[in-house]
């Protein structure tokens, strides 16, 4: 509240999707039974205040067949007293997505960019790496900026980073 001079801190709790997880096919159900395969994977605050946050499930940390990486994103308009989504990013086609750690970013016009790293999964990188798959490994994995018009309710219209983009944070200048 003061420019940054002082700081306060707030526990952001996701734990009540665990009460809203009724049926077993709704997306929170998978969100919340999931949960020990998902970490917090990138963070966005809007002019208006509203907090989004993204989590990546990755099964292939716990070597879990079967269940895809994955990104969610949840919304919060009351300062994360409570939560909307989850959102399941759509990957367009690639067998894997996140693990960029990248922050959101919103423009003037209200649309909001999130780099996310889309691609081959660990194992398949694996096999390059070793010799066992003929693709380069610049083609295996890339940094694509996803875009949302609705402030973190919907993401898409893709746009690729040039190779080698990691770990990337967008910044606009004036």
């Amino acid at each position: 509240a003061d420019g940054g001079r002082t700081w306060s801190h707030k526990r952001l709790d996701w734990w009540q999707f665990s009460q809203r997880a009724d049926s077993h096919d709704s997306l929170a159900f998978l969100f919340w039974d999931n949960r020990w395969a998902i970490t917090n994977d990138s963070f966005g605050v809007l002019r208006d205040g509203t907090l989004l946050w993204a989590f990546l499930r990755n099964s292939g940390w716990y070597e879990i067949s079967g269940l895809e990486p994955e990104s969610y994103v949840i919304r919060s308009e009351d300062r994360g007293e409570t939560w909307d989504g989850p959102v399941k990013v759509d990957k367009s086609g690639f067998p894997s997505v996140g693990v960029s750690s990248n922050r959101m970013t919103e423009l003037p016009d209200g649309t909001v960019l999130w780099p996310q790293r889309l691609g081959l999964t660990s194992k398949e990188i694996e096999s390059i790496r070793s010799g066992q798959s003929a693709a380069e490994h610049s083609d295996a994995v890339r940094t694509y900026v996803f875009r949302s018009t609705d402030e973190g309710r919907t993401w898409g219209d893709l746009t690729p980073l040039p190779e080698w983009c990691f770990e990337t944070t967008l910044l606009r200048l004036q």
